[in-house]
């Protein structure tokens, strides 16, 4: 039995089975799908897999976040499916009969624009970047990469309590700055479940957050200048843009892996400790 074999059939059936997937390959991260009707699919119960981190749709592909395992999870799925890979190419072809017009035509454009697109920009990129490369460091934005992968960092220790009873504490990596807090959680395809990542505002203010370009579903606290809870967003799903904003004024934001501030029981009112 493959690894992902048991995850791997219950994918299958949550998609509306072999019959509703027109086309299925993997890229670094994600399996990508071409679905006859999208509606069939069952989020809810991807989301619940084990091997699942998230889920989405973009350009007519239904597309589950696997993580680095996925190709181990592709060759399992097309193996308990039946259904043979396809290239991107080819799932990118069979996923226009998704798109409406508007879609169709901004998909055209694209293709014809984006080869020609480097040609124009890289002579002003060379130009404009060649001093400021030379003394770039890796972690000139405040985020570790190893071997092109962003790495955690722990920067301190965060508590949560409800009352004076101490629920969790865990490991924070401190965005503090306006690059660190615009570049957040962005390209991590995971997250240890007792880390998470603390935003620091220089004032209390109306906030709103969103999930462009991450890839792990998370709960985004927000907490006041007393490092109270405020709000929270629960399950933000990876990729998407839709506004998250905070009820009340927030100062400081604690985002963690989506699911855990029901799991820990956090709620308004409960109080953090960082150091």
């Amino acid at each position: 039995m493959g690894k992902f074999e048991k995850e791997a059939k219950v994918l299958l059936d949550a998609i509306g089975g072999k019959e509703n997937v027109s086309a299925v390959t993997h890229c670094a991260t994600r399996m990508r799908s071409v679905l006859i009707d999208e509606k069939k699919a069952d989020v809810k119960a991807i989301e619940e897999i084990g091997a699942v981190k998230g889920t989405f749709t973009n350009a007519g592909q239904f597309q589950v976040i696997i993580g680095n395992d996925v190709p181990i999870f592709y060759n399992d799925f097309t193996a308990v499916s039946g259904i043979e890979g396809v290239s991107k190419e080819a799932a990118k072809a069979a996923a226009k009969i998704n798109q409406n017009a508007v879609q169709r035509v901004m998909t055209m454009l694209a293709e014809i624009f984006t080869p020609i697109i480097p040609a124009i920009i890289v002579g002003g990129l060379i130009l404009g970047f060649r001093n400021i490369l030379e003394g770039v460091q890796i972690q000139a934005f405040g985020q570790k990469v190893v071997d092109g992968v962003l790495q955690f960092t722990k920067d301190g220790e965060l508590s949560i309590f409800k009352n004076d009873s101490l629920i969790q504490t865990i490991d924070v990596e401190f965005a503090k700055n306006e690059m660190e807090r615009s570049l957040g959680l962005m390209y991590r395809s995971s997250m240890d479940e007792h880390q998470g990542m603390w935003f620091i505002f220089p004032e209390e203010a109306p906030r709103s957050f969103y999930m462009r370009n991450t890839e792990i579903s998370l709960d985004i606290i927000y907490l006041d200048k007393d490092k109270k809870v405020v709000s929270i967003a629960k399950n933000a799903r990876p990729y998407d843009e839709t506004s998250l904003p905070s009820e009340k004024p927030a100062m400081y934001v604690l985002e963690i892996n989506g699911g855990l501030a029901d799991k820990w029981g956090i709620d308004k009112g409960d109080r953090v400790e960082v150091k």
